[in-house]
């Protein structure tokens, strides 16, 4: 897996970065903190965030639940979003194996990375 040629620096987080960053940033953090599953060094790991699905007792879809409670200005349309993302970015953490790569399948956000032991 290569990175994608259009880099977002973390430089130590998020500060100074902009609305969809912090979205995605988030929705990765969340998903890697909650999974248990056990790789391997080296592995390819992707999770998928269908923005637009409901849960059967639910409304509002995925993203229209993020933006619920959210001010304004803050707000992250899906189209917006696919447009900043484009062919794909990469948040590039600093360190050589720390990265993540995240691109759109349909309606599908997919962050992919690279499973490091020693991160």
């Amino acid at each position: 897996m290569e990175k994608f040629k259009k880099v977002i620096e973390l430089k130590g987080g998020l500060i100074g970065n902009n609305k969809y960053d912090d979205f995605i940033w988030g929705e990765l953090e969340s998903r890697s903190g909650g999974d248990w599953n056990i790789y391997e060094d080296g592995e390819i790991i992707s999770y998928n965030f269908d923005l637009l699905e409901k849960n059967d007792d639910e409304d509002l879809s995925y993203i229209d639940d993020y933006n619920f409670d959210v001010e304004e200005d803050k707000r992250v349309l899906l189209e917006d979003l696919k447009e900043y993302v484009g062919e794909g970015i990469c948040f590039d953490g600093g360190y050589s194996d720390d990265w993540y790569n995240v691109e759109f399948k349909g309606d599908v956000m997919v962050i992919s990375f690279i499973f490091n032991i020693k991160i």
